[in-house]
């Protein structure tokens, strides 16, 4: 996508309304997504490491808030292969279409798991992290956003448990 006077105009109006607070973390995911994608780019032990973290993480917290079924909690095990993916990265063998089919599974995970109210968000998410032509920009968005949703499903589900 390419600003235009237009859209720098809104950007610029946008970021002045922005309390200092949205702009700081603003700020740390883009610095967050920078040094990961740097990281997926020159593999070495400490990024194989931060990958396998990040990965796991977003493992875990997707089976917490799988419903207890046994049947669905191994087909995204089996799914979402963490060292499968590691190793991928570690050979740098991964391509658009592998990147996409990841993108694919965490999403039909979390159409499963995220309120009606939140499809078309998620979708469009979706469908954003899918046109990303860069292979690692693609993953770093992909564990960013996922991480977003999962926050707002954890909220929703901490909110329901207050209010019984």
């Amino acid at each position: 996508m390419y600003i235009t006077q237009h859209n720098m105009e809104d950007l610029k109006e946008c970021i002045s309304k922005m309390s200092a607070e949205d702009l700081s973390d603003i700020m740390k995911k883009a610095y967050t997504r920078k040094a990961f994608i740097d990281s997926l780019e020159n593999p070495d032990k400490s990024s194989t490491s931060l990958i396998r973290e990040r990965c796991n993480d977003l493992t875990n917290r997707i089976t917490r808030l799988t419903p207890s079924r046994k049947d669905l909690i191994s087909s995204w095990n089996e799914a979402f292969d963490v060292e499968l993916f590691v190793q991928m990265f570690q050979n740098s063998a991964v391509d658009e279409n592998d990147a996409n089919t990841i993108v694919n599974i965490v999403f039909d995970r979390f159409s499963l798991l995220c309120a009606p109210a939140q499809d078309e968000a998620v979708l469009e998410a979706k469908k954003c992290i899918l046109n990303e032509k860069h292979i690692f920009k693609k993953l770093a968005l992909l564990l960013e956003i996922s991480n977003d949703i999962l926050k707002d499903i954890e909220k929703l589900l901490e909110s329901v448990r207050v209010a019984n």
